[in-house]
């Protein structure tokens, strides 16, 4: 009867249980895998998604390639579509033409694209297309090939993320609408090739934190084809209709490079400032950004100085930061001018620690001013500016050419002596100008800087101060170490380690000094030149030491490292102590000769050992006290106590069961307690 109760029991809270987990745990998203090639067919991508639920995942296996021959593919629900992992399958339109999107996002639903590689052999129209008020968009780990435009969100007003997806060919790799307010917009780790007129064209942004067009670590290539306008990035519009602390356009860690770009036009083009009388943020911030011209046209073309409401003037914004501007030096930077209504205000200019070829100069009279600090501007034998201004300002800054706006606290350089390598590519893949060991440009910057790192992300300031332009080179760290107790007539040896290799050749220099011990007489001097490899980490340093006079012990002497300007020594001395021999070597204690044992046949017992005294190196009595100079030792855990046996407190070595009377009785009471109730339990199921 009791099993019989029990079992009831059980079985209902079994059921109560299952009840209240199904009311409480929401419905878990299915994942809906492509069963078939076949367009249409069940268990084709067509049949998933229009089974697909929110939240589900519809997967392609490996390497399949999905030819689309009844037109588009719809995501009308919030969805992820992606590679099963391996060799990524890829989705094609089988169409001659396809006017349309090959996959269209509509109005309140999203999509998370990933794994997937799109377009084929035929020229198709758009991509992927989100709908105006459409859901979030990601697409990462993907190729897009051979569409007019690939990715199209159209006027965003959730977050798009675009992450690892390579653009190649057609005309727009990245083509959206005005993305709305308080809509985060993300490209990074892309690269884009090979389109005729943009890399990102964006109708207009927001220029507030979260609610901007954000593009990190990203490549534009080939890029362009002469046509005016034609730029790797182009933005609308700024709808600076509220305050913002973020540009519209955050351009960092990234390369614009063998494009082809009109005068009317550039690396960046930028429209109009709307309702500019708001506190904001710059319109353009380039940071640790390479852009290599391979034309002379401009890196920023924009009209941004559109008066807001009643003619409000503004002072817009350009910050490059960690940047390097190679080609044309003779040729401006910038474009920047008024379509409408006249100039009527500057665009201000914040160039900090960038390494830049060109000029400040702009046309058509506009206006432009300019705060350049630990910058080298080479621009040739051309002049600086168009228009002299008392309003620039410059520190720290080196130019090829004078420049009578900046009276003091920079120097002209000629361009061949400004000590810059060609551009070569960075560990992190940014192409940039390292310095050589004799460029004027070292330690010569600001010996502070916001900037905590360079265009590298190697630290910044190495040296006694940094270095002008967009590079930091990495100044050695040395230590010396070693020396120590060391015994009368051998050898003292100091170690030179590296603790952060320069990038510069450089040489430090290690010598001896006297403390108590006198070179000559207890040591013999010595000093040598080290000559600094990245390759190595350590060199060693040996000093030969004498015989110290009678009854002299413990005399110090020191080896210290001293290094070149802007190389720096964490631990600068080490020290030895000569011990005498006499001193060092205790007296070895006589061993007494030992009883005879005496010959006798079988009964006859052995004698009992007689106390005999322990030779020098054998082992230490612990109650005794430790002979000077020489090691003392400390029994660890688990050491043996004199005699072999186990100290009070030890434990069984293997069984892990407690020792002595008390263990024994503690097995036995776990035994019998097993026992009884093994013996209970029959008897309540009988």
């Amino acid at each position: 009867m009791f099993k019989k109760l029990v079992a009831a029991c059980s079985a209902t809270v079994l059921i109560v249980g299952a009840s209240v987990f199904a009311a409480v745990l929401p419905a878990q998203a299915a994942t809906l895998t492509v069963t078939t090639t076949v367009d249409g067919d069940a268990g084709s991508l067509r049949s998933a998604l229009a089974q697909a639920q929110s939240g589900d995942v519809i997967e392609i296996p490996a390497g399949w390639d999905i030819p689309i021959s009844q037109g588009q593919l719809q995501v009308s629900t919030t969805l992820t579509i992606r590679g099963a992992g391996g060799s990524r399958p890829t989705v094609h339109s089988s169409l001659p033409q396809n006017p349309n999107a090959l996959i269209r996002v509509t109005s309140g639903a999203g999509l998370t694209f990933e794994g997937i590689n799109v377009g084929g052999t035929q020229p198709q129209a758009i991509g992927i297309q989100a709908l105006s008020g459409a859901g979030s968009l990601t697409v990462r780990d993907s190729d897009l090939t051979g569409f007019i435009r690939s990715i199209v969100p159209e006027e965003p007003s959730s977050p798009v993320l675009i992450e690892r997806v390579t653009f190649t060919g057609g005309d727009i790799g990245l083509g959206a609408g005005a993305v709305q307010p308080g809509t985060p917009f993300v490209v990074r780790d892309s690269v884009f090739s090979g389109q005729g007129n943009f890399g990102i064209l964006v109708a207009g942004v927001d220029g507030s934190a979260g609610s901007n067009l954000l593009v990190e670590r990203t490549t534009f290539t080939h890029i362009g084809n002469g046509e005016i306008g034609d730029a790797a990035i182009r933005v609308g519009a700024i709808f600076a209709t509220r305050p913002g602390d973020s540009p519209a356009l955050d351009l960092r860690d990234s390369v614009i490079t063998d494009s082809t770009f009109s005068p009317v036009g550039g690396a960046i083009r930028f429209g109009n400032v709307f309702a500019p009388n708001q506190q904001r943020g710059p319109s353009v911030r380039l940071s640790g950004t390479s852009i290599i011209r391979a034309t002379p046209a401009p890196i920023l073309y924009s009209d941004v100085n559109t008066p807001g409401l009643g003619g409000v003037p503004v002072n817009d914004r350009v910050v490059i930061e960690n940047s390097t501007i190679q080609g044309f030096p003779d040729t401006r930077l910038f474009s920047f001018f008024q379509q409408h209504q006249g100039k009527i205000s500057d665009t201000v200019v914040d160039i900090d620690h960038s390494t830049i070829q060109g000029t400040l100069n702009t046309p058509d009279n506009a206006s432009l001013t300019a705060h350049l600090t630990n910058t080298v501007i080479d621009s040739g034998t051309t002049q600086m500016f168009d228009v002299v201004k008392a309003t620039h300002t410059a520190a720290d800054s080196v130019f090829t050419v004078n420049v009578p706006e900046f009276p003091s606290g920079n120097r002209v350089i000629a361009a061949a002596d400004l000590g810059l390598a060609p551009l070569a590519p960075a560990a992190n893949g940014l192409p940039v100008r390292l310095l050589n060991a004799t460029s004027p440009l070292l330690d010569t910057a600001a010996d502070t800087s916001p900037l905590g790192t360079d265009q590298r992300g190697k630290p910044r300031i190495s040296g006694v101060a940094g270095d002008v332009g967009a590079v930091e080179m990495q100044r050695w760290v040395l230590t010396v170490e070693g020396g120590g107790p060391v015994t009368a007539g051998a050898n003292a040896t100091f170690t030179v380690r590296v603790v952060t290799p320069g990038e510069l050749p450089a040489t430090a220099t290690a010598a001896t000094e006297n403390g108590t011990a006198t070179a000559g007489s207890d040591y013999i001097a010595h000093s040598q030149i080290i000559t600094l490899d990245p390759a190595s980490t350590a060199t060693t340093f040996p000093v030969v030491v004498g015989t110290l006079p009678s009854g002299t012990d413990l005399s110090k002497f020191r080896v210290r490292l001293t290094a070149e300007t802007g190389d720096t020594v964490q631990e600068p001395v080490a020290e030895a102590t000569i011990h005498n021999t006499i001193f060092s070597t205790p007296t070895p204690t006589p061993t007494p000769t030992p009883t005879p044992t005496p010959t006798g046949g079988p009964d006859t017992p052995s004698p009992t050992p007689s106390a005999s005294v322990t030779p020098t190196g054998g082992p230490v009595d612990p109650s005794a006290s430790p002979t000077p100079g020489s090691p003392t030792i400390i029994a660890g855990p688990g050491t043996p106590a004199a005699g072999g046996t186990n100290p009070p407190g030890g434990r069984l070595g293997d069984t892990g069961a407690p020792a002595g009377l008390i263990g024994a009785a503690a097995m036995l009471a776990l035994i019998l307690l097993l026992a009884g109730g093994g013996i209970l339990l029959r008897r309540r199921g009988a």
